[in-house]
């Protein structure tokens, strides 16, 4: 049987999006130069400045549900780029507030990412702090599920951490689905730096029925 292989993220988006990333990301780097950079009290007051400006600037624009313009139940369809993943709050390129988890593929059940962590997600001294690597992990065996064949939310999940995380290295991310009973659905995931396992995760997923994700987008 051919392998079957879907994008999570449109690599060639229209302008639009473009547009969205680019500015997503630029913010991005102004948290990092903000939280972690030695700018001093005079510069730290003229970005502030700036902020209020822009923010005054774009008054009147609402933010809505990353669902509004990508119906949940379509994540189960096969091939093509999963757009409501955009916005997705731990790998979404359009996201500010997204790790720098890039999820890019995902075939038959094996959902495969990278990440390089500077030191905004910093935990003990050089290391990602372990939520961030949890986080992660959640995000990628949550898809890892829904792209088994069972749309499911997170009931449990477990991590083990083998070794520190290292900041500004490649850090690699496997996850795949494992078995189903009834309504739970198991996945499992690795992180690893070169030949080094940093954390292993499972999880146990709680199937939902697709409408239940509409309805909850639409609410």
């Amino acid at each position: 049987m051919a392998e079957r292989t879907r994008l999570l993220i449109d690599l060639d988006p229209g302008p639009l999006v473009l547009a969205r990333r680019h500015a997503a990301e630029g913010l991005r780097q102004l948290v990092q130069l903000v939280a972690m950079s030695d700018l001093s009290e005079g510069e730290l007051n003229a970005v502030s400045v700036q902020v209020d400006e822009l923010l005054a600037g774009l008054a009147g624009h609402e933010p809505l549900s990353r669902y509004v313009h990508q119906a949940p139940e379509t994540l189960q369809e096969a091939g093509g780029p999963m757009p409501a993943q955009e916005s997705e709050i731990i790998f979404g390129p359009s996201s500010p507030i997204a790790t720098p988890l890039a999820a890019f593929r995902e075939a038959d059940g094996r959902v495969t990412g990278e990440a390089v962590f500077p030191f905004t997600y910093e935990g003990p001294p050089g290391s990602v702090h372990g939520g961030m690597i949890a986080a992660a992990f959640d995000a990628l065996l949550g898809i890892a599920a829904v792209t088994s064949g069972h749309p499911a939310m997170t009931g449990t999940m477990t991590v083990k951490y083998r070794s520190p995380t290292p900041l500004n290295r490649p850090i690699r991310f496997e996850a795949w689905f494992d078995r189903a009973e009834g309504r739970k659905a198991w996945t499992k995931a690795t992180a690893f730096d070169g030949d080094t396992l940093c954390a292993e995760a499972e999880g146990v997923f709680i199937e939902v029925r697709p409408e239940h994700f509409a309805q909850n987008a639409e609410g």
